[in-house]
């Protein structure tokens, strides 16, 4: 879409003085214009899965200092597909600092991972990607870890595709079979988790979250797998060399009185299913060099 099109769509869908209609970006799924209407700022953004936008809406209610969530204004119809109107978040994107913005932003991170820890899911239920009224469909957070084997209605057909990279197929049954194995280590545990922290969809303004956007990732289950995002992909960003994510999360519950129990080893699992996921979706694409970094990364993993 032009800016032109979003900008005559808004105007009749909002009135009233929208201005300064410009793209943000574009994701996997939708494609985002920053717009002011009157003194306040704010985004649209358009899509095919209305569902990605209505988690976002539900996402709002568990917005707190640590975790600021945007709120969301307004869902409809447009261009054939679905439209988002919510407030804008300000900052860098997290992945994008430098190695000292990185280490300062630490703390913040920590925050965050706690403030997820600590939300409210008493009006929901199940395990896995949870849907806008707050039901997740798998009864246990075994069952969802491994229904990273099963293809869905928005990515399909990657099974057939994996079988094209002999490496990345063998990797992926052999760290199947690994996360089989070490299943009881996993806690049936209910906690909100986004899913995609590092692709985005964190905002950092002075040193601090500004913004937690995109919950269309996410889940119900272990509250390490956040964490397990930056454990496992910190190879890939130099402004992480150095930081012991592990180490520094640990502090942090710690200093908050959370005692996990088999951290590292639930810590492994998360890892181990988000690469899974990683090379399923990069098979859908057809993206062999992330598929073949990823089957490489988590053979380290699944033999570490």
């Amino acid at each position: 879409m032009t800016t032109a099109q979003v900008s005559e769509f808004l105007l009749a869908q909002l009135g009233g003085d929208v201005q300064g209609v410009a793209l943000l970006g574009q994701g996997g799924w939708s494609q985002a214009f920053s717009f002011s209407l009157g003194d306040r700022n704010l985004v649209a953004r358009f899509g095919a899965h209305v569902d990605d936008f209505e988690k976002d809406r539900r996402a709002s209610q568990f917005s707190t200092p640590g975790l600021p969530v945007p709120q969301v204004i307004e869902i409809g119809e447009a261009f054939g597909g679905y439209f988002c109107v919510s407030e804008r978040a300000f900052g860098e994107h997290l992945e994008s600092l430098d190695a000292a913005g990185m280490r300062e932003i630490v703390p913040a991170v920590c925050r965050m991972l706690g403030a997820l820890r600590a939300a409210d899911l008493g009006d929901s239920r199940g395990f896995g990607g949870w849907d806008a009224q707050g039901v997740a469909p798998h009864v246990t957070w075994h069952e969802y870890l491994l229904s990273v084997d099963t293809e869905t209605e928005r990515v399909s057909g990657w099974h057939r595709l994996l079988e094209e990279s002999p490496l990345g197929h063998r990797i992926f049954y052999e760290a199947l079979t690994y996360l089989k194995a070490n299943l009881a280590f996993c806690p049936n545990e209910r906690y909100l988790i986004h899913n995609d922290l590092l692709h985005g969809n964190v905002l950092v303004l002075e040193n601090q979250i500004g913004g937690v956007i995109d919950w269309g990732c996410g889940l119900y289950g272990d509250h390490l797998y956040d964490l397990a995002m930056f454990t496992y992909y910190a190879p890939w960003y130099p402004s992480m060399e150095g930081i012991d994510w592990v180490s520094e999360a640990r502090k942090h519950f710690e200093a908050s009185g959370i005692e996990i129990s088999h951290f590292d080893e639930r810590l492994r699992c998360c890892e181990v299913s988000i690469a899974l996921g990683n090379m399923a979706y990069s098979a859908f694409r057809q993206n062999w060099g992330d598929l073949n970094d990823n089957a490489r990364r988590l053979q380290a993993r699944i033999a570490g």
